[in-house]
């Protein structure tokens, strides 16, 4: 465990790698973090077994301690590969993230190579503008199954049936929700729900930063259509909202 490997020639403003061994045996895999080193004084710390931010830690411990460092000056880019090829760490960790900004832009699942959902049903391709997700796309075993897209307002949405929920009252979400083939073409669900569904749902930033965003539970249908291989089909009827799912899925 620990960092296998760093490559670069340590001048300011030049890129690095930094690969980190994690796990072991048949679980082993690495972490490959690319970076720009901007400071000199950055440059030393990451030399320094010493330092206290690096000292004593191993594995996705050290990982998030080098990524916490270097994402304040540079873009980070974070791959994680098994075997030699991109896959999620063994607790759902993604196979590919891009930090910019100091904020999450992209992240993406896989298994084994392959574009896939996280192992707890997470988007596998998820893109982020200033740190608020934008757009989510659902695969499995590499095919899209489903596409979301959110827009965010300063607006309030009150979650009703969820008491304990924290926050109580949250800023709004509008969340267009669509199913695709595996030609990316817009169809019905499997269990025959529209094929595109509006949602408005809330949200809010946990300390006001956007990598803490969290959902609602709650969610109201605003539209729904049918679709088949792409052309539109009829309106959802009341009866046909009323039996979607008012609990929002995992994002």
């Amino acid at each position: 465990m620990g960092i296998e490997k760093r490559s670069g020639d340590f001048e300011p403003t030049h890129s690095m790698e930094t690969i980190v061994a994690c796990g072991s045996g048949a679980d082993a895999y690495k972490v490959i973090i690319n970076y720009i080193l901007l400071r000199r004084e950055l440059r030393h710390a990451l030399n320094d077994k010493n330092q206290p931010d690096f000292k004593g830690k191993e594995g996705e411990a050290l990982v998030s301690a080098i990524v916490a460092r270097v994402a304040k000056d540079s873009p980070v880019v974070i791959y994680r590969t098994k075997n030699g090829v991109k896959s999620d760490g063994p607790n759902g960790e993604p196979a590919h993230q891009l930090i910019n900004n100091g904020q999450l832009a992209l992240e993406n699942h896989a298994q084994n190579g392959v574009v896939t959902d996280g192992v707890n049903g997470e988007a596998a391709a998820q893109v982020y503008e200033k740190g608020l997700l934008k757009r989510a796309v659902h695969y499995t075993n590499g095919a899209v199954t489903m596409m979301k897209q959110f827009t965010y307002t300063d607006a309030t949405f009150t979650e009703k049936f969820n008491a304990a929920a924290a926050p109580k009252e949250w800023k709004l979400c509008n969340v267009a929700v669509e199913y695709r083939n595996a030609d990316h073409l817009t169809i019905d669900a499997p269990d025959g729900a529209p094929g595109l569904q509006h949602w408005q749902m809330g949200y809010a930033l946990v300390d006001g930063q956007p990598s803490e965003l969290k959902f609602s539970q709650q969610a109201n249908l605003t539209f729904a259509m049918h679709y088949k291989d792409g052309k539109m089909g009829a309106e959802a009827n009341a009866a046909e909202k009323q039996r979607l799912p008012k609990q929002w899925p995992t994002i």
